[in-house]
């Protein structure tokens, strides 16, 4: 990642407080959490700011050359354009990284971008960002229902949501490894809330772990759905 963690966090906090609507942006155009702050943050440490010799405008640093910047220009607005944008580069390209790629050099590769590294540093500040603060309660983070976390999956293709019941919702190229109420009625521990999703990568096996606020940690995976470590 091309910043220091405290610098990361500074900006996202400051960024936060600032603009809170940029969460729900992204959450209206199929983001995933953070994505757009990391974006902001690799343009312009996720400042307001005219660049690029003054053609670049605002936090997302979009272009006078291909775009009609308005006056003023509202850093909500910037943010429905950036957005919007990435969405449609994530159809075109197939993954998160190589939207950002194209957002910034126009192909999905971080080869010719700037510094040569944009896709994958825009991807670490997306996910140190997701695995260090938490998406604010009132944003529902992919339009579901009860929705309260939400994370990327380890390739960056597809999104996981958990509801307060415990249930899984997939976007992208996330796939599906069931859901608290299809545990055996022997492994389900009562009713409980659930609080987060945690996705577990390559290192570990696929799939994906939900935890409750009792500390219950409930395992998904493409071969078995298990519960571990759940208190009585």
């Amino acid at each position: 990642m091309n910043i220091s963690q405290t610098d990361l966090a500074a900006q996202y906090e400051r960024a936060n407080t600032a603009w809170p609507f940029l969460h729900q942006v992204a959450a209206r155009h199929g983001l995933p959490p953070f994505f757009l702050h990391a974006v902001g943050s690799r343009e312009t440490n996720l400042v307001d700011e005219l660049g690029d010799g003054g053609h670049g405008h605002g936090v997302f640093q979009l272009d006078d050359r291909s775009h009609q910047i308005p006056d003023p220009f509202p850093v909500e607005v910037q943010a429905e354009i950036a957005a919007g944008m990435l969405a449609e580069l994530r159809d075109r390209f197939g993954s998160w990284r190589a939207a950002a790629n194209a957002y910034n050099s126009g192909q999905p590769l971080d080869e010719g971008t700037t510094g040569g590294d944009y896709g994958i540093d825009v991807w670490q500040r997306c996910a140190w960002l997701a695995g260090n603060f938490t998406v604010p309660q009132e944003v529902d983070p992919m339009g579901f229902p009860n929705a309260v976390d939400a994370v990327l999956t380890p390739d960056g293709t597809g999104t996981w949501t958990v509801a307060t019941d415990g249930g899984v919702f997939t976007a992208g190229a996330a796939p599906f490894y069931g859901s608290y109420e299809m545990l055996p009625a022997a492994e389900r521990q009562g009713s409980r809330r659930f609080l987060r999703i945690q996705a577990l990568g390559p290192h570990t096996t696929d799939g994906y772990a939900i935890i409750a606020d009792d500390g219950g940690a409930y395992r998904f995976d493409p071969d078995v759905a298990r519960a571990l470590g759940v208190k009585s």
